[in-house]
């Protein structure tokens, strides 16, 4: 492993009422990689903290020392409690284009990376999308953990893991209060038109990766990860299977946040897996190199 001095730059960004701040770490110069690390659903700061495990830090951290930048920022939601976006642009899209152009216009960033993880990976290829007819390049996108199907879908894959382990009564609150998302009610605190904005954004997952011929792709995925899941990957692999610039990898043992263990396990902390990160470094160094 290679050890670096990371600079650390603090971007303050997002709109007049809600300005965010974000971490910009260097670790050789301007001009290497920078992974902009987007983050899923929920209120999720810049760390990615998931019960004692902190996967963002530690994903920066050995990037880092691979001698790539990272972008990392808590979420408007995260940061402002009392917010229940209304859709995923402004959950997420919205604020991820608007640190993108500071890292363009005032950091002069060549080559970035988009890294999105769970729903910021579904959501990942519309940002890449509207980056490019704005400021004109995108370098790679890795997904990580993330679905072409509907929340949904998602949800009632995740209640039957539940059933499946011994959590039957929490499974069967869980199935109850599906029925709001399922009758277009407020589910979770969050409002009907988040979860349909959501489904939107997953049905345009596959054919906004199938056009994007000139973007690069990374999708990775854990044998153990009960979120999204196998059959999530396969969906991926099947809509994907005749675009050359789509590369898979699949972790068996790894859970959603890249470690061994899983869902259950989160409360314990779990090193992320090596293999993962060298998978994404050597992918970057690749195609950092293609024009």
């Amino acid at each position: 492993m290679l050890l670096f001095a990371v600079s650390l730059f603090n971007l303050i960004f997002g709109t007049p009422n809600y300005p965010l701040q974000g971490m910009l770490e260097i670790p050789i110069s301007k001009k290497a990689p920078c992974v902009f690390i987007i983050p899923g659903s929920g209120r999720t700061d810049c760390d990615g903290t998931t019960g004692e495990n902190q996967f963002f830090k530690s994903l920066a951290c050995k990037l880092h020392s691979q001698g790539i930048s990272t972008f990392r920022f808590s979420k408007r939601s995260f940061v402002y409690h009392t917010i229940y976006p209304d859709d995923v642009r402004e959950d997420i899209i919205d604020d991820v284009l608007l640190a993108i152009k500071i890292l363009k216009d005032v950091h002069k960033m060549e080559q970035i990376f988009l890294l999105g993880h769970s729903l910021g990976g579904t959501v990942s290829p519309l940002i890449a999308k509207e980056v490019i007819a704005k400021e004109g390049n995108i370098k790679g996108v890795i997904l990580l953990g993330a679905s072409p199907r509907s929340p949904y879908a998602l949800f009632m894959d995740q209640i039957k893991y539940l059933e499946q382990n011994g959590y039957g009564n929490y499974a069967r609150a869980q199935r109850r209060a599906l029925k709001d998302l399922r009758d277009g009610k407020m589910f979770l605190n969050y409002p009907a038109s988040f979860w349909r904005s959501w489904t939107k954004c997953a049905k345009k997952m596959i054919p906004t990766i199938r056009r994007g011929g000139n973007i690069p792709y990374l999708i990775i995925a854990g044998g153990q990860d009960h979120l999204v899941t196998k059959i999530d990957f396969q969906i991926l692999q099947a809509g994907l299977q005749s675009s050359p610039h789509v590369r898979f990898k699949w972790f068996s043992d790894l859970n959603h946040i890249f470690s061994s263990g899983s869902i259950l396990d989160y409360n314990v902390p779990n090193p992320l897996d090596e293999s993962v990160v060298d998978t994404i470094s050597s992918w970057i160094a690749t195609s950092s190199k293609e024009e």
